[in-house]
């Protein structure tokens, strides 16, 4: 792998997992393999977001912030802090593996996360991964793999502040300190966000859905030692979301106080050698009171821990040899009593990256041993061909599953204790080249999933009775073009349900975006387009969502070194959408905030 630079860069993965920006050219990437690599290295699809992407976009949510990416479509059932899915590849919602800072972050009982929860105010960058990826990460990595990294801290004092106010009464503010401390560095931030929303549906409660955040994040990396190196990290994020209930009463008041919390605690020793091992553990939690005319109807308090252990050794300077142990338990507090309300994992794992003159090939291995649904082995390999005038071939093969959830295994008179894992195959064949002016790729793949859980009419139940097959063309540019920075992604998908034919419900056949941005002086402009193609939003294919192009854009100016002011536009065009049906969207949006930024 290029004299193996990963070795090199390898060295420094605690502190890519705790600051994954070098000052490199290329990013280091972590989530792929779980070994740091130089972004031109990666056999994966992978997607960088990064800081100054986020802070250059119009997005307000993380769920936004995501619908512009290549293979990733995303529902939303209304607007601000409204339940939020994420389908990768065309996947289902629960077959996509969200990590923050390397701790695994979802909801046992629905088997799915919280995006919606998840400020931006709190990410220093997002790495997606598209492809299975099971054979390193076990259940949910079907579509692949979403890895939020927390703000990091920096070797000098800084510190940034911002407010701003914007159309719905939402109102934003958030302040972040960085800088040296006891021989390391940290990181702190704190943010906050109210709005009174839109009305969610139309013909239940007629009112407007408000939502409001509050979050903290905080890093700490310790300096280098005999003893090796320590990260430590934390987010929090906590509020209220109003939602709509059509099957009660129009004057009920609905609304659920929601908390998400990931911490988590690395520690790396450096052999002399080259061999590096990494132990980890961490805990997350999603916990979600409910209310009814202010009166408790429901809990649901779902905690994740976990630990891990990893060794990379190099060998023979172009290869290197990954293992590890990941143990993790998850448990659930509701007020409906589950048949069982706790389970655990323990799963075992081996890579090998190799390069062979102008060959490179990774392969993994995994085994899970889970408490409810037994073992289940998974595999995958990724090969790359250098080819001439720097054009790459890839190829590649990955298994994986996804564990049922508890309310699919034991939710009172509707669980099924005997459901099966959900297990697909994926194959992939991709071309990639580039120049000074940018870079592109073109993959092809086709997933078959297996054992897909489906409600049961008859049984009142879920079964394991669904099969899906979905085919796919991906293709990405990004680059420069008249001094506008430009990032365009295609995405043509045939996500079919092979039992009936029918197009799997809330994806689409076709979708795709363009951003440009472009710096000019103290001026900074930049645009984005999402397209998406009609979809069903049910499995019979009889209810319709039509096709719709969002525009969003913003306008910022720099009024001294220091501070800053931004427009933001959302929906430029007033188009008027749904992702779900009955569920409203967003309309025409203004958001104009100001920054202070201290250069240190």
């Amino acid at each position: 792998m290029k004299k193996h630079t990963s070795l090199a860069v390898l060295a420094t993965f605690p502190l890519v997992f705790c600051a994954p920006m070098t000052q490199a050219l290329e990013p280091v990437i972590v989530t792929a393999t779980r070994t740091a690599q130089t972004a031109d290295q990666v056999l994966a699809p992978v997607t960088v977001i990064t800081r100054q992407d986020i802070e250059q976009s119009a997005a307000q949510d993380l769920g936004e912030l995501l619908a512009g990416q290549t293979g990733l479509e995303v529902t939303r059932n209304g607007g601000y802090g409204k339940n939020t899915s994420v389908f990768l590849r065309g996947t289902n919602s629960g077959h996509v593996l969200t990590l923050v800072d390397g701790v695994k972050l979802y909801s046992a009982t629905i088997g799915a996360t919280a995006f919606q929860f998840l400020p931006l105010d709190q990410i220093e960058r997002i790495e997606i991964v598209r492809g299975p990826r099971s054979s390193l990460y076990g259940s949910e990595a079907v579509g692949g793999v979403i890895q939020v990294f927390t703000r990091r801290g920096d070797e000098v004092v800084r510190t940034n502040a911002h407010a701003g106010f914007g159309t719905y009464n939402t109102i934003s503010a958030g302040a972040e300190i960085s800088g040296p401390a006891e021989g390391g560095r940290f990181g702190l931030s704190v943010s906050a966000l109210d709005t009174d929303g839109i009305d969610s549906t139309v013909g239940a409660q007629v009112d407007r859905d408000g939502y409001d955040n509050a979050a903290l994040s905080a890093r700490w990396h310790s300096g280098p030692s005999a003893n090796g190196e320590i990260d430590l990290s934390l987010l929090a994020a906590s509020g209220n979301t109003e939602f709509d209930n059509s099957w009660v009463a129009p004057t009920v008041r609905h609304d659920s106080d929601y908390t998400v919390a990931v911490a988590g605690a690395r520690w790396a020793y450096f052999a002399e050698d080259g061999w590096i091992s990494t132990l980890q553990a961490g805990q997350s939690r999603d916990d979600s009171d409910t209310f009814s005319d202010g009166a408790l109807d429901g809990r649901f308090d779902t905690t994740h821990n976990q630990l891990g252990w990893q060794i990379d050794w190099p060998v023979a300077d172009m290869h290197l040899l990954t293992a590890g142990l990941d143990y993790a338990a998850d448990s659930v507090d509701s007020l409906v009593s589950y048949d069982a309300s706790s389970r655990d994992n323990l799963g075992a794992f081996g890579q090998w990256q190799g390069s062979y003159g102008r060959q490179e090939v990774v392969a993994a291995l995994r085994w899970d041993d889970n408490e409810q649904f037994g073992s289940h082995s998974t595999g995958s390999m990724d090969y790359a061909l250098l080819l001439d005038q720097g054009l790459r071939l890839n190829a590649g093969y990955g298994t994986a599953f996804k564990a049922p959830s508890f309310n699919d295994l034991y939710y009172p008179d509707f669980g099924n204790p005997d459901l099966a894992v959900e297990v697909s195959s994926s194959i992939e064949l991709g071309l990639s080249g580039g120049n000074d002016n940018g870079r592109w790729s073109l993959r092809g793949f086709r997933m078959q999933i297996d054992d897909l859980i489906a409600f049961d009419a008859v049984t009142y139940a879920p079964v394991n009775v669904d099969e899906a097959r979905i085919d796919g063309i991906e293709l990405d540019w990004v680059g420069e073009w008249y001094n506008w920075a430009v990032a365009t992604g295609l995405t043509l998908l045939d996500p079919v349900d092979q039992l009936t034919g029918k197009q799997l419900p809330r994806r689409a056949r076709q979708t795709g975006h363009l951003r440009a941005q472009r710096d000019d002086g103290p001026w900074g402009y930049g645009c984005n387009a999402q397209y998406q193609g009609s979809r069903f939003d049910d499995k019979d294919n009889t209810v319709t969502l039509d096709n719709y192009l969002l525009l969003d854009g913003h306008l910022s100016y720099r009024l001294t070194p220091a501070w800053s002011i931004k427009a933001e536009a959302g929906n430029l065009l007033d188009t008027e959408y749904q992702t779900a049906a009955g569920y409203q969207e967003l309309g025409r949006t203004l958001f104009v905030r100001l920054a202070y930024r201290d250069a240190g």
